[in-house]
């Protein structure tokens, strides 16, 4: 039995890495009944691989995010105030902006460039938070 960043065998793989670690069927044991026990198995080349708890995740940082987010909903009051209805930035809502007369003048253009490069900021920020479009339009209005 064989470790080198995961498990080999020489019954079953037929290259087992150069600076695997060798391990007895006892340490082959131990590390598999801690990996089914969810723990973590950390090695450096040329020592024994042991097992450790897996650290707890980072909670993510949304602060960035939420100052866009708020952005964001400043411009849809903005726009909602210039066409006289609800405006809460869906796809729904930009079309029927579009085609109202305040989205003609060039302070409604002013409002669209401003959400869509609001838009833009946003999705490039939840994306890198791993959240759908439809986690991120949900956290902007919740």
């Amino acid at each position: 039995f064989y470790y080198a960043n995961g498990f080999y065998r020489t019954d079953v793989h037929e290259a087992i890495p150069p600076n695997a670690f060798e391990l007895t069927e006892e340490q082959n044991r131990q590390l598999h009944d801690a990996v089914n026990a969810g723990k973590l198995i950390t090695w450096i080349p040329g020592t024994a691989p042991y097992a450790v708890e897996r650290p707890e995740p980072t909670p993510a940082d949304y602060s960035e995010l939420d100052a866009l987010n708020a952005d964001f909903r400043e411009i849809c009051g903005k726009i909602a105030t210039a066409i006289g209805a609800e405006f809460m930035g869906s796809f729904g809502d930009i079309k029927n902006a579009l085609n109202s007369g305040a989205a003609k003048t060039s302070d409604g253009q002013a409002l669209i460039n401003a959400l869509n490069a609001s838009f833009v900021a946003c999705s490039v920020k939840f994306r890198e938070l791993g959240l759908t479009y439809a986690q991120w339009f949900e956290r902007v209005w919740r």
